[in-house]
């Protein structure tokens, strides 16, 4: 058994040291996109503050905090460049654990939070998903344990873990009304783990399954229907890709990123691959799912890696106005980009 502290960094914006227990070891930093420095602990409340007070109170065990701010006092927002600055910092480190409360739902700051995301193999990070319930980043990652809020009774004292989520919220758990809130109680969950000896992203994985409600056939799609502030049908392009071999399956990731770098909300869905978030490409259970996971991105213009035969079953406002077969891969990334935008412009 681990005798020592757990390390944990919260990355917010800061933690005021009234509830820093006696005898917590802290650190306080500041990041921006010069890089990481230390600074003041909060002199304010913050938003850090109430969310290291919720993980202390679900903590049982001997631990140490670094408080890396990255989100400005007069907004409460903060730029992508400073949660890569901290990330990267981060490193350096190796903290057992990073709790981050936040994120960003703009695609073009995706790339680089998931390459430092990559970096910190030996970290466990559990992420907050946005209080809107849509594609946050880094909670989406793979490698990172997405948290969400649910007030759903069942939960209450407990908490659900999703093996295969299709949106990669890994997490519900009921907290204090926001998914931010969720967050700082897997992290001391997770704490309490990684103190008793159970370190690796894998068996802390098992523990949560293990650990959490073993009944969760109640969270279906129209639970995840409930989850979203407004419902909308799908009306944006759709681009049909028949060909699920590798070579397509990343043609199509090219392509995406292509579009994103344009400034254009891309997402792909696959019947037969598996997720790949930091492609943006995610696993479809099943097509009466393309509703759900369009609400969940609100993506510009949607791909669908599905066999033909299932394509021409879809209803008439999910049936792609342009399709792609597996020869059209010989041709490239750039000019299959090329060809949508002379298809929709």
């Amino acid at each position: 058994m681990y005798t020592h502290r757990v390390r944990i960094a919260f990355i917010d914006d800061g933690i005021h040291p009234c509830v820093i227990a006696q005898g917590v070891l802290s650190e306080h930093y500041a990041a921006d996109e010069n890089g990481v420095r230390p600074c003041a602990p909060a002199e304010a409340l913050t938003h850090g503050t109430a969310c290291y007070e919720i993980f202390r109170n679900h903590m049982t065990v001997p631990h140490r905090i670094t408080s890396i701010k990255v989100l400005d006092d007069a907004t409460g927002r903060g730029n992508h460049k400073a949660v890569v600055a901290a990330l990267k910092w981060s490193k350096e480190f190796d903290f057992e654990i990073i709790n981050l409360s936040l994120g960003t739902q703009q695609y073009l700051d995706f790339a680089p939070i998931a390459a430092q995301i990559k970096r910190l193999r030996k970290t466990i990070i559990v992420a907050a998903c946005s209080n809107q319930n849509r594609l946050t980043f880094p909670a989406c990652l793979p490698q990172v344990i997405g948290v969400r809020h649910s007030g759903d009774t069942r939960l209450k004292g407990t908490f659900a873990y999703l093996p295969k989520p299709y949106d990669q919220i890994d997490v519900l758990v009921t907290s204090e009304g926001a998914n931010s809130y969720a967050a700082p109680i897997i992290s001391a969950r997770i704490c309490t783990y990684i103190f008793e000896g159970i370190v690796s992203p894998l068996e802390i994985r098992k523990k949560l399954a293990a650990d959490a409600l073993q009944d969760i056939s109640f969270i279906d799609m129209q639970f995840y229907k409930n989850l979203m502030p407004d419902w909308e049908e799908v009306d944006i392009p759709i681009v049909g890709w028949t060909d699920a071999s590798p070579k397509a399956t990343k043609v199509l990731a090219d392509v995406i990123k292509l579009m994103v770098a344009e400034e254009y909300r891309a997402i792909g869905l696959t019947r037969r691959n598996k997720t790949k978030a930091e492609s943006l490409i995610f696993r479809l259970p099943a097509i009466q799912w393309i509703e759900t996971l369009y609400n969940f991105t609100l993506p510009d213009i949607l791909f669908l890696q599905i066999d033909r035969e299932e394509l021409l079953t879809l209803p008439e406002a999910e049936k792609p106005q342009i399709i792609f077969e597996a020869q059209d891969m010989h041709s490239g990334a750039e000019k299959i980009f090329n060809k949508l935008m002379e298809h929709y412009n």
